[in-house]
């Protein structure tokens, strides 16, 4: 069924997600704030048009995109994406406690040279602290240090959506 839809969010995997009549649905390729049409089966739809773009929409550098699957996000604005993997690392931190940052990227869908740029920004603002190093398990490996929020309560509620 074709129908218009105003984009909410943006979910886990990229696809924006929006409110409809049977309850959320899933539309690869859109941004918070786009109205766009879409035919929907179930919780997904098939974008077929844009019809009020996002400011945070800019053309996809590759010109297979959407024909890979490789990346979701090539159309939104670069800071836009580097703040939407930093709140999904941020809300990783809230839903599940201290991390390490191997935990931290896997739970945010991140790599390591990602979670590294997310988290030693946090570190030096002191926003985050670094716990005592955890013995690695049976299969080995380097102690694991894992990241929290500082105990002071100070940075939890100051987080902010932009580094200066």
């Amino acid at each position: 069924m074709t129908a218009r839809f105003t984009i909410d969010r943006l979910g886990a995997q990229g696809d924006g997600i929006a409110g409809g009549e049977s309850g959320e649905v899933f539309i690869s390729y859109t941004l918070p704030g786009e109205t766009v049409t879409a035919a929907r089966v179930k919780d997904r739809a098939d974008l077929l048009a844009v019809l009020e773009p996002s400011l945070l929409r800019v053309a996809p550098a590759c010109r297979h995109f959407t024909a890979c699957g490789g990346c979701a996000l090539q159309h939104m604005e670069e800071a836009a994406y580097r703040d939407w993997k930093r709140g999904r690392v941020v809300q990783a931190l809230f839903d599940h406690g201290p991390s390490s940052r191997a935990e931290l990227a896997r739970l945010a869908g991140v790599n390591r040279t990602t979670i590294s740029g997310i988290v030693q920004p946090l570190l030096d603002q002191q926003f985050l602290v670094e716990g005592e190093p955890v013995p690695a398990g049976e299969v080995g490996g380097k102690p694991a240090r894992p990241d929290e929020f500082a105990h002071d309560g100070e940075g939890c509620g100051q987080l902010r959506e932009h580094d200066d």
